[in-house]
């Protein structure tokens, strides 16, 4: 849809932006290690065989986990997706057996009516209703609580509208809970791609994600939560392993063909985030890519090997502008590619092209009205590129005499094939084009970044999204001083810099050599900004942040993270726990009277030198947040204290905190929640004690 519609994405509001605006209510997701061997499990036309995979689900053993997974997790109206009719009966009989009230709803001979089956469960007369797929899309049910995947989805479609059965809001609902398996092939990968921010589109950027997760650093939508058993995590690890890019493309490419019935175009790879010109170093184009995997016909392979130097080099060819595509199009759309076009009719469906596309109307200007612009238009720039075989390794595949432009230098015993292969190309690197375009438009001109570590090595973290608008995803081109690099736009930071078409990540090279060998450690404020210059982005240091954080000094808690050279963010902010590159900041309120009772941590000074803090009741001594805790002093990470007695003033107003300085741990216990002890690195005053109790 995009290709047709000029790359001109005008509004977008995904999964995680309807939690954001209160549209759909909070996920709580737990992904539990599957006990079945996929690998074993034939994989046929992008699913896995039908047959083996139900005898392989529908077992007692794995109706055990589900059913104590459900116990310990499940809220009370819970909908089941099984891979069959069978698989659905058997789940509903053995939870039956359990004393659980079950129903399956299908379209068998077994089945309970799905209109009185929903009914019932939203009347809580029933407990859990197991469904094969006539409950993707269409349930109206918004008490719906819990959601149980207990079949592998080879769709991230399919996994959506899944999903979405439990997002409608009601009054009753604080949150859906998500029990999701984690299988051993890549198919699982799609669910993380979806609900981590920054997995993306890609395997590499999975693990990424997965890594941030662990670290804390991840940020969910409002009110969400992602828990992996810990082998779950280390299977997905596993499938989300670094590989060659190749590799990821070929894996793509491979479950598009199973699942389409015919292999992807160029420009659909690019849309999926994979370049089609990452592919050269192996196979020296797409189409050598293409067929390698045996999928070019035998007039297309004739006609790709035949021309094989005009296909490698118009996939790289310089486009300063969109004219030189344009062009080829209009001969194809005037079905005289390959073959020779007058001017005034490569003119003609050249305008009609362009006044379609909106934002090339600046580029082509009075081009766009005026049959003499255009025409001149075109004789100065693409026409004369393209006969003196500028971008094309200086060979001429066209001439231009008499008014009349020619291709002259292909082998044309496949036209039709010749043709075809030739738009795929031309579409590929018009969308690539048009999208750089739309970046450029709506990026922000200036970003700034604060530096702190991540494994050990100083990133760039990069502001609240939410409140700066305009700020990439991505790969985006970026110069530091002469040279040319790209950087990795993820969620939260720019993690990688990457020169030229070198695979090494030279994001910490550079960034001690802005700052030194200190770039981002603790103690340093260290900031850089992206400032867009002539269309590009250019990376140049900032220095450190102008404030610095006064002892017993009272903040509003949006003036804590510039503080630290960090960018407030209500969603991220609004907690009594943030964690922020080397920073740990504990934002206490004594007084919990009002709150949740959930939220009522026993919190407080037991000395002028010691401090009691209680965590939120889903940390645990041994998962990431809590080792966070522990280890903050051989982590490097700095813990910082803001305390205040009552969340409200007087006037109702909310209250500030004090600034007590960093903290040092010293002892723990319990569990969900743990109760820490740390040591103030600056004893209370005396009316600071006594005002705090």
């Amino acid at each position: 849809m995009l290709g047709l519609c000029g790359e001109n994405l005008v509004y977008r509001c995904d999964l995680f932006e309807g939690i954001n605006q209160e549209i759909l209510c909070p996920f709580h997701y737990f992904g539990i290690p599957d006990n079945i061997d996929f690998e074993n499990i034939p994989w046929r036309s992008g699913r896995f065989d039908p047959e083996q995979l139900e005898f392989a689900v529908a077992t007692e053993a794995r109706a055990e986990n589900a059913y104590e997974q459900w116990q310990k997790r499940g809220q009370q109206r819970t909908l089941g997706f099984c891979v069959s009719k069978r698989h659905a009966d058997f789940m509903a009989d053995f939870f039956l057996k359990k004393g659980v009230r079950a129903a399956a709803v299908h379209s068998g001979p077994s089945f309970s009516p799905r209109t009185q089956s929903l009914q019932k469960l939203e009347s809580n007369e029933l407990d859990i209703v197991f469904a094969v797929d006539m409950f993707n899309e269409g349930v109206d049910v918004p008490a719906i609580d819990t959601v149980m995947m207990l079949r592998p989805t080879e769709s991230k479609i399919l996994w959506l509208q899944q999903l979405g059965r439990g997002l409608r809001k009601a009054e009753s609902k604080s949150h859906l809970t998500v029990i999701d398996y984690i299988g051993n092939h890549r198919t699982f990968l799609q669910v993380p791609m979806l609900l981590l921010p920054g997995a993306g589109q890609n395997i590499g950027e999975v693990s990424r994600a997965l890594e941030a997760l662990e670290n804390g650093t991840l940020e969910l939508p409002i009110g969400c939560s992602v828990e992996y058993e810990l082998e779950a995590i280390n299977i997905l690890k596993q499938l989300s392993r670094p590989t060659a890019v190749a590799d990821q493309i070929t894996f793509w490419f491979r479950s598009f063909k199973e699942l389409h019935g015919r292999r992807p175009s160029a420009s659909e790879a690019w849309h999926e985030g994979y370049d089609p010109r990452r592919l050269r170093r192996s196979y020296g184009s797409w189409f050598g890519f293409v067929k390698a995997e045996g999928a070019l016909t035998e007039k297309e392979s004739e006609a790709f090997g035949s021309n094989r130097e005009f296909f490698e080099a118009l996939e790289i060819t310089q486009m300063v502008k969109s004219f030189k595509m344009i062009t080829l199009l209009a001969m194809i759309a005037e079905d005289r590619f390959p073959g020779k076009i007058a001017i005034g009719e490569l003119s003609n469906q050249s305008r009609r092209m362009t006044s379609r596309i909106h934002i090339l109307k600046e580029e082509f200007g009075a081009a766009l009205t005026e049959q003499d612009a255009m025409v001149s238009l075109l004789e100065r720039n693409p026409i004369d590129a393209w006969v003196n075989g500028r971008g094309m390794n200086d060979i001429k595949y066209f001439s231009y005499s008499g008014e009349i432009f020619e291709s002259t230098g292909l082998k044309e015993s496949n036209r039709e094939e010749l043709r075809a292969l030739t738009q795929e190309v031309c579409d590929y690197r018009l969308s690539q084009y048009l999208d750089r375009l739309h970046g450029e438009a709506s990026f922000a001109k200036k970003i700034v970044c604060s530096v702190s570590h991540s494994g050990g090595k100083p990133i760039l973290f990069l502001p609240d999204r939410d409140t700066n608008t305009g700020i990439p995803t991505g790969w985006i081109p970026v110069t530091v001083g002469d040279e040319q690099y790209q950087a990795n736009f993820v969620k939260i930071a720019v993690n990688v810099l990457r020169k030229g078409v070198a695979q090494d990540n030279c994001l910490s090279d550079v960034l001690r050599g802005f700052f030194g060998q200190d770039a981002g450690q603790p103690g340093k404020a260290h900031q850089a900004k992206f400032e867009m210059v002539d269309g590009t982005y250019q990376l140049k240091p900032l220095g450190e942040a102008t404030n610095s954080p006064e002892l017993w000094r009272e903040y509003m808690r949006a003036d804590i993270p510039p503080l630290w050279g960090l960018e407030f963010n209500t969603s991220r902010w609004n907690q009594g726990y943030v964690v922020s590159g080397n920073h740990i900041f504990l934002l206490v309120t004594l007084n919990k009277a009002g709150m949740a009772e959930q939220h009522q941590y026993a919190d407080k000074f037991l000395t002028k030198d010691r401090f009691q803090w209680v965590s939120q009741n889903r940390m645990s001594r041994s998962n990431p947040s809590g080792k966070k805790v522990a280890d903050h002093g051989s982590d490097g990470r700095e813990v910082h204290l803001f305390v205040r007695r009552d969340g409200k003033t007087p006037e109702g107003k909310a209250a500030p905190f004090v600034y007590c300085g960093d903290l040092r741990f010293v002892e723990w216990e319990g569990d969900n929640p743990i109760t820490v002890q740390w040591e103030l690195l600056n004893s209370l005053s005396d009316v600071l004690l006594e005002r705090f109790g």
